[in-house]
């Protein structure tokens, strides 16, 4: 017998893949952080592409590969497109193998864990980790957990994982790919509504960031994570160590389409380039990230199985550690299967309406159908959409 109210087992769900994207968008925003500090002395990444020949070698930047057409841009900074089947066998081979890591070799320089001593100090601790980002090394975030927290997380991703079947992944995979078609198809429709909630002064920093931020968009949701049998046997470091270097490839893209005053750039710019360490005791300490234009916030760090972390965050972690645990266990996978099924079913019908939109009005009214909705979902909710004549979520006609 089916229950009636399945969203306990979704909070439960949701919670824990918040907590996960959560951990992978620190890693992301530090990684962010050593990126944009070096960016301006780190010469552009070429590699050298041989033809099928073995006689002629161009020097060029990846730039993506789209089935078996290669695309390279040349130091002038014009690209060329050119067919795998004129490349030699090594050439293709690292054109596939870039594509699948997002185009570029990892930012880190190396794939070892980061080593930290058996009982740093304060001060050692927070100098390996900043050492390791400016070495463009942002899984040193990961690294600096204990082994026994690492372990927590890699068992309650892979439980979590285990409770949803892989038709249900399928779903939101189609869904998925569904939006994004949608996004790239109405681009102009996007840019010119007047359901979105869009500020004016934002509007042509959006036109020319807008397909690398669709781009970045979908690297948020990797395929990968969509596949269960993939989530049961990754290792949590190489699963996140792949998700950030994309994340981070896709948001350098999003940064050299902005100009250097457009109103996004301080969105894509969170640098940490100093930590101040005052050492209370041998377990105790109070650091403050230096962070540009944020406020210096002094945080209690405790010395716990030979890393310091937060005070805060070894409050709450066994306890939410113990209620995801629970909350999984709890959760009956068909049950997940039929409530995504029925909820996709009705965001598959509106994204449909968007799809198939011909002319602006008839995209605008579906938005405001979806911002409408979405002001009904509790934490979502307000302010979404900007007034019209016939009430909050609803556009204006034109």
């Amino acid at each position: 017998m089916v229950p009636q109210c399945p969203w306990k087992s979704l909070s439960s769900l949701s919670r824990i893949f918040a907590t996960w994207f959560a951990l992978a968008a620190t890693l992301v925003s530090f990684s962010m952080t050593a990126a944009s500090a070096s960016a301006q002395d780190r010469p552009q990444a070429t590699e050298g592409w041989t033809d099928s020949s073995g006689e002629k070698t161009l020097t060029a930047e990846f730039v993506k590969l789209e089935g078996v057409q290669l695309t390279l841009r040349k130091a002038d900074g014009t690209e060329i497109v050119i067919p795998l089947n004129k490349l030699d066998d090594k050439s293709r081979l690292k054109a596939r193998a870039m594509a699948k890591n997002g185009g570029k070799a990892p930012l880190a320089k190396s794939t070892e864990p980061a080593s930290f001593p058996s009982r740093p100090t304060a001060q050692e601790f927070m100098d390996i980790i900043l050492r390791e980002l400016k070495n463009e090394n942002p899984m040193v975030i990961w690294d600096a957990l204990p082994a026994s927290k690492q372990k927590q997380v890699q068992e309650v991703v892979k439980l979590a994982s285990s409770r949803v079947e892989q038709r249900t992944m399928n779903l939101v995979k189609k869904f998925r790919t569904d939006l994004l078609s949608a996004l790239r198809s109405k681009k102009q429709f996007v840019l010119n509504s007047g359901a979105i909630p869009i500020p004016p002064d934002k509007k042509d920093a959006l036109a020319k960031s807008y397909d690398p931020l669709v781009a970045l968009l979908e690297a948020c949701l990797p395929v990968e994570w969509l596949d269960t049998s993939y989530l049961q046997q990754a290792e949590m470091r190489d699963l996140l160590s792949s998700y950030v270097h994309n994340i981070v490839i896709k948001a350098k893209d999003v940064e050299k389409s902005m100009a250097g005053n457009n109103p996004l750039i301080p969105m894509m710019n969170y640098a940490v380039i100093e930590a101040k360490v005052e050492e209370v005791s041998a377990k105790e300490a109070m650091i403050t990230l230096v962070v540009p234009g944020q406020p210096e916030t002094p945080t209690k760090f405790l010395l716990s199985d030979g890393r310091w972390l937060p005070e805060a965050l070894l409050g709450s972690w066994d306890q939410q550690m113990g209620q995801a645990t629970v909350g999984l266990g709890q959760v009956d996978p068909k049950v997940i299967h039929q409530t995504v099924g029925q909820g996709l079913n009705f965001a598959n019908g509106l994204l449909g309406t968007i799809s198939t939109a011909e002319t602006q009005q008839d995209f605008d009214e579906a938005i405001g159908q979806l911002m409408g909705m979405a002001q009904m979902i509790p934490g979502i909710g307000g302010g979404l959409a900007p007034p019209g004549p016939g009430g909050p979520g609803r556009p204006q006609r034109r």
